[in-house]
């Protein structure tokens, strides 16, 4: 009877402690975007070809981790960077970074804690 208890008081101990931790991983993904992501995207033509380049420019005064989703939509492909957006400066991906626009494709930009951005060319 007393080894039954202490397995039951262990087992109580165990699902507790799961328990706490499952509830601070579930707060942690769930982070609540509020702000505005302080980058501006705009389209130019390549310099050679036809496609598009597409410049991303931080706005705000600090470095900033951002993951940009490509999605075309003609060809069913799908293309994801992980870059660092250098403040007041512009970061161009085009067909020489794997990427070779085109009207209709999809951008959309996240980085944590703000509001995705997304845009079509």
């Amino acid at each position: 009877m007393k080894n039954l208890l202490m397995a039951l008081g262990i087992a109580a101990v165990v699902l507790i402690c799961g328990a706490i931790g499952l509830l601070v991983l579930v707060g942690a993904k769930h982070e609540v975007a509020t702000h505005t992501l302080p980058v501006t995207v705009k389209e130019r033509p390549a310099l050679v070809g036809s496609t598009l380049v597409a410049e991303f420019f931080n706005n705000s005064d600090r470095a900033l981790p951002v993951k940009i989703t490509f999605h075309s939509p003609t060809f069913g492909r799908t293309r994801i960077y992980d870059v660092i957006l250098e403040p007041g400066r512009v970061k161009q991906i085009g067909h020489t970074d794997g990427w070779a626009g085109a009207k209709g494709d999809s951008i959309k930009v996240e980085s944590a804690g703000y509001i995705p951005l997304e845009v079509r060319f």
